[in-house]
């Protein structure tokens, strides 16, 4: 059981590196970027790790007051696997979610992929672990379709060209609601459910 979590961790944060996941993406943050805070509970080094692979994640602050997040996976046969994000929390019922985004090589907003994904966060300080959930791309689709959220989903035809008919189709789930849709969206589900890929770490230098 052990060695089958360290690879759901390790795919599920490559899969957000390569960009080969259906999201979801937003369009509109949880909440308003200038009032973005550094949570300096999460700030450090944490990690997973089994008999031949580990996972890091570098938590930092960045000029801006955001997070900085480096992702480093030490794999078995000695290659790397990494990835640049940056996330300001958003407090929601006291419940604490990340606006976590993609950085480009040079440390910027990755223009391909501008929007914001959202992930749940919770920290034990007894046994110094954090626990991290990304949205379940499945049930949010299906709320797209039903309505409950404006947005496209993979799929769905995005846009025509009135001269040659050829037709732009969404490959990944997009939402374009506004944020406070978004958060009374969340409000009105299970957390647990909604949130259902999650991945454990422990501090690594304490």
């Amino acid at each position: 059981m052990k060695k089958r979590f360290i690879v759901q961790v390790s795919l599920a944060f490559l899969l957000i590196v390569l960009v080969v996941s259906c999201g979801p993406f937003s369009k509109h943050p949880l909440s308003d970027p200038s009032q973005k805070q550094f949570d300096e509970r999460i700030n450090g080094l944490w990690m997973f790790s089994d008999d031949s692979d580990k996972v890091y994640l570098h938590f930092g602050k960045s000029k801006d007051n955001r997070t900085q997040i480096i992702y480093v996976e030490h794999k078995d046969d000695l290659s790397l696997d990494f990835g640049l994000f940056t996330m300001y929390p958003t407090v929601i019922d006291k419940v604490s979610f990340g606006n976590f985004q993609f950085l480009d090589e040079t440390g910027n907003i990755s223009k391909e992929n501008d929007g914001y994904m959202f992930f749940k966060y919770s920290l034990n300080k007894e046994n110094n672990k954090l626990s991290v959930a990304f949205m379940n791309a499945d049930l949010v689709d299906k709320s797209v379709a039903d309505g409950e959220l404006v947005g496209v989903v993979p799929g769905e035809v995005i846009s025509e060209s009135p001269d040659t008919k050829t037709k732009l189709v969404s490959t990944i789930t997009k939402i374009s609601d506004s944020s406070k849709n978004i958060i009374n969206f969340i409000k009105s589900k299970d957390l647990e459910k909604l949130f259902s890929n999650i991945m454990t770490f422990r501090k690594a230098n304490e």
